[in-house]
């Protein structure tokens, strides 16, 4: 079984601060070694894609169709993306450095045929599958059959069932991730696109009237990407504070020789103590989303507490002043 770190995470119970973020994403599955056509210097994270109408024709600098290696470019450091693939490396791409392109051509599986797909990406996802890295097509998004997950943590375990990403959520972005260098509207707007399927460098920025890989904002937040919304009374708040008040934390190493050779701070997944919304019991570890927000209610518990103290504190002085 193989642990990828890609969250850091430091926070304090009584005024807790938190920094998050992932490093890079492995190869996308289903992709077999890459056919480069005359590449040198690529970078994976600008060869991203999705389904999308094709480069627009309006925005004057993406060929209509993938160029060849050595033709001239219009703009240093343009990316375009050609094809349908869903899947984020498969899909051909072109590079301008120096006023010319660089085209890479990626050798991927073949697509499932749909006869052999559940019918629909909703039905798909989270079930048994039948063969390990097949990948299902649903309008541009995918469903691929693995036990392995990337984010937040890299691992492989367990049963393969279908994996499916998900559409973006906000009505002013492209449903699903927009090809490289196609044209945009909104300059300036930042769309981020599913972490476990795009990665880290997944997202996507209108920049000089084209789509430009950026930093994909994980996890989503937004209203339109959750349902049953309950809000946290007070009570149930006071609770968490108390639960992550009562969690052990331990110093340790790591089993895996990998990891192993350094102590690290932590908590332990069995301990009775550990508030069920810090744990995942997909990786037997740390929910670290989970975690950040019952220390933010433990702050908030804390400093009702502190204005209790300091209204008393002011009740105090005026009797006694009177």
């Amino acid at each position: 079984m193989r642990f990828v770190l890609r969250w850091c995470a430091a926070g304090a119970v009584l005024f807790a601060s938190m920094a998050c973020g992932n490093s890079t994403q492995p190869t996308d599955s289903g992709t077999d070694s890459g056919v480069n056509v005359d590449v040198t210097g690529n970078d994976a994270a600008d060869v991203v894609s999705m389904p999308d109408s094709g480069p627009d024709a309006s925005a004057g600098l993406c060929p209509a169709t993938l160029p060849m290696t050595g033709a001239s470019c219009p703009r240093q450091g343009l990316v375009c993306q050609y094809g349908t693939d869903p899947r984020e490396n498969c899909r051909p791409s072109a590079r301008c450095e120096m006023g010319s392109w660089i085209s890479m051509a990626p050798a991927c599986t073949p697509i499932t045929p749909p006869a052999m797909c559940p019918a629909t990406r909703e039905m798909a996802n989270g079930q048994s599958c039948p063969t390990m890295d097949a990948v299902c097509a649903y309008d541009g998004l995918f469903c691929r059959c693995t036990n392995c997950v990337s984010f937040p943590i890299e691992r492989c375990t367990g049963p393969i069932q279908w994996r499916c990403n998900a559409p973006n959520p906000m009505m002013t972005c492209p449903s699903v991730q927009p090809n490289l260098g196609t044209a945009c509207a909104m300059e300036g707007q930042s769309c981020a696109y599913d972490c476990e399927a795009y990665g880290s460098n997944g997202g996507r920025m209108c920049t000089g009237g084209v789509w430009v890989s950026a930093p994909n904002n994980c996890p989503v937040s937004t209203r339109r990407a959750k349902r049953d919304i309950a809000y946290v009374s007070d009570g149930e708040r006071e609770q968490m504070a108390r639960d992550v008040l009562r969690t052990r934390l331990a110093t340790y190493e790591y089993t895996d020789v990998a990891l192993a050779g350094r102590r690290r701070l932590g908590f332990v997944y069995e301990d009775a103590t550990t508030h069920r919304f810090a744990r995942d019991p997909d990786i037997s570890g740390v929910d670290l989303y989970g975690y950040t927000s019952l220390l933010l209610a433990t702050v908030q518990t804390q400093q009702r507490q502190i204005e209790e103290l300091q209204r008393e504190v002011r009740a105090m002085r005026a009797r006694r002043g009177r």
